[in-house]
């Protein structure tokens, strides 16, 4: 007999539950006793491997920009209500997922999508599903706090029909306990629906003394959108309720259209916990962005990237978003990173952000280069959403008859001294900015203290009297991911 069956069995079933997958397998085929202990810990692990990622409606996972990145997460794709009888026949599913996909779901108007299996055998399986956890599913409606009282008779009609995915999704959110991740894609149909439940779940769980705290989404960390067309953009309003939840500090998005954003009235800012925002090839005002940010306590890293008129209308903004990170996150943010992104933008319409010393603890700065330029044009950085969701222009306040149109910032005059991290977005027809680095050697020391690093993203050669300054200031200059 083998000496590891000498061991007790407590310290058996510790070892069965460290070892890694890739070596699990071999290992309970080693002999009739071993697997009999891994027996347990592979069924968990394969159901796991199985539900830990689960997609619902039409979401598309090949368009899909921000797909995750757990070991364990392969695609379960289901229908909603399928997921619910998975629920009943194994109560241990739920515990198991920690992402929902969630594009359009089946309804009365659309009871299947792109993402669905529409023959007949597919109807059957939901309508089997509903036939026999009839009682199961109208306890789960009839248990469900967040859902109003008045509502349940008509969600549980709704859920036994083919088309009754949105309560089923409804449920779903207030069953998983170990949710990490949720994505919307293509303004889900449904989602208003979803939100409601939410924005229920976020009061309760931000009152401790709330009878309903903590029985919902307590361990959710992110929500996502993204979209895979390219007509339109998603809403930034989905973000409201799940940003209210204490847990989460995530918030991503990908050709989002916001032309303007509301909190829940039942929000009371600033009270987001919400660390990281991450939108890219969007439109988003800074209108949008300076209510978003106001309801956010402690912003610490934030990156957009435009996207241009392909997703939406709305203007691009640099100096108009710093200004509302300035107000609202000047004493958190660790990481700013703000660039068109290919969009191109006529000269006039260039926005020269100023002075960054307001922020206090900010590490890395990634922009563009022209926004360290100075220009007295008519901007459209006051651009303000007004409460009727319309739009009005003002004039560049910051126009000032001291400086020539077009002169550069110097770098060491206009950093904050905690910079550490500084990163040049450089455009194919700039006309030069040596000005930006003028007095980097001199007062670089004095001035940027903790500054080691300038990295160049660019398409064309450097100065090589720029390349020197910098040397000589004692940084480390890199083009890409290269040191030069």
């Amino acid at each position: 007999m083998s000496p590891i069956l000498d061991l007790p069995n407590e310290l058996l079933y510790r070892i069965v539950s460290l070892t890694p997958w890739s070596d699990l397998v071999p290992f309970a085929l080693s002999c009739r006793a071993i697997h009999v202990r891994c027996k347990d810990t592979l069924q968990e692990r394969l159901a796991l491997k199985k539900y830990s990622a689960l997609t619902v409606g039409g979401f598309d996972l090949d368009e899909s920009y921000f797909t995750g990145s757990d070991d364990l997460m392969v695609d379960s794709k289901h229908n909603a209500v399928l997921i619910l009888g998975n629920i009943l026949d194994e109560p241990d599913v739920a515990n198991w997922s920690r992402i929902i996909r969630i594009g359009d779901l089946c309804n009365e108007n659309e009871p299947f999508f792109d993402g669905h299996d529409s023959d007949d055998d597919y109807r059957d399986e939901m309508q089997l599903v509903v036939e026999r956890h009839s009682i199961g599913l109208e306890k789960m409606v009839k248990e469900c706090v967040f859902i109003p009282e008045g509502d349940k008779t008509d969600a549980f009609e709704s859920l036994c029909k083919p088309t009754g995915e949105v309560v089923a999704a409804r449920l779903l959110l207030t069953l998983l306990p170990n949710l990490h991740t949720v994505a919307f894609q293509s303004n889900s149909y449904g989602v208003t629906k979803l939100l409601e439940v939410v924005e229920r779940i976020a009061v309760a769980n931000r009152d401790p003394n709330s009878s309903h705290h903590g029985k919902a989404l307590g361990q959710l960390r992110e929500i996502t959108m993204d979209r895979w067309d390219t007509e339109f953009g998603e809403d930034p309003h989905v973000y409201g309720p799940f940003a209210m939840l204490p847990s989460v500090k995530v918030i991503r998005g990908f050709k989002i259209d916001g032309q303007y954003f509301h909190w829940p009235s039942s929000f009371a800012a600033p009270s987001s916990n919400v660390t990281e925002i991450d939108i890219e090839h969007s439109a988003v005002t800074s209108g949008a962005f300076r209510a978003l940010l106001g309801g956010i306590s402690a912003l610490r890293k934030f990156t957009y990237h435009h996207g241009g008129a392909t997703v939406g209308e709305g203007l691009y903004d640099p100096a108009g978003i710093v200004k509302a990170l300035i107000e609202h996150a000047a004493a958190s943010l660790i990481s700013l990173d703000i660039d068109a992104k290919d969009t191109y933008m006529d000269e006039e319409e260039v926005q020269y952000v100023g002075s960054l010393q307001a922020f206090r603890v900010l590490k890395t700065i990634r922009l563009e280069e022209h926004t360290f330029q100075y220009r007295i044009v008519i901007a459209f950085e006051n651009v303000q959403a007004l409460s009727d969701g319309q739009y009005h222009e003002e004039e560049d306040s910051q126009s000032d008859d001291s400086r020539e149109d077009g002169s550069w910032d110097r770098l060491v005059d206009i950093l904050p001294a905690s910079i550490q991290t500084f990163k040049l977005v450089q455009t194919p027809d700039a006309k030069g900015f040596k000005e930006l680095f003028e007095g980097m050697t001199k007062h670089k020391s004095e001035k940027l203290p903790a500054l080691k690093t300038i990295q160049f993203e660019h398409s064309k050669p450097l100065d090589p009297d720029i390349l020197k300054d910098l040397k000589s200031a004692g940084l480390k200059l890199k083009s890409w991911n290269n040191t030069i």
